[in-house]
């Protein structure tokens, strides 16, 4: 598992919380078991939406379509207090504990 880190020289809006995990939906179906819930967002790289079927043709974009797949959106709201974000990280790593690095 691993998070997606601010670029150097940007700042994020905190608008999605996402993670990087192996078996993402095996990871979301047993986050959704412990009662966390989990979102996906943009699960079919940009290049391969029917509005941009040209650029597929044209380019590669390995990156997108790598972490497409494997992308998780986390909980993220302003009523979550730390004792819910430490449950969330807590449950996260239990669940990818035996998986390899991404």
């Amino acid at each position: 598992m691993q998070l997606v880190a601010e670029t150097a020289g940007a700042r994020s809006v905190y608008h999605l919380n996402v993670a990087l995990v192996p078996r993402r939906d095996d990871v979301r179906d047993e986050l959704m078991q412990r009662g966390i819930q989990t979102g996906v967002h943009y699960p079919i790289p940009c290049h391969f939406q029917p509005a941009y079927a040209s650029a597929a043709r044209t380019q590669r974009l390995p990156v997108a379509e790598l972490t497409a797949p494997r992308l998780l959106s986390l909980p993220l709201t302003p009523h979550m207090d730390v004792r819910d974000v430490d449950r969330v990280c807590e449950v996260l790593m239990e669940v990818t504990a035996n998986e390899e690095p991404t």
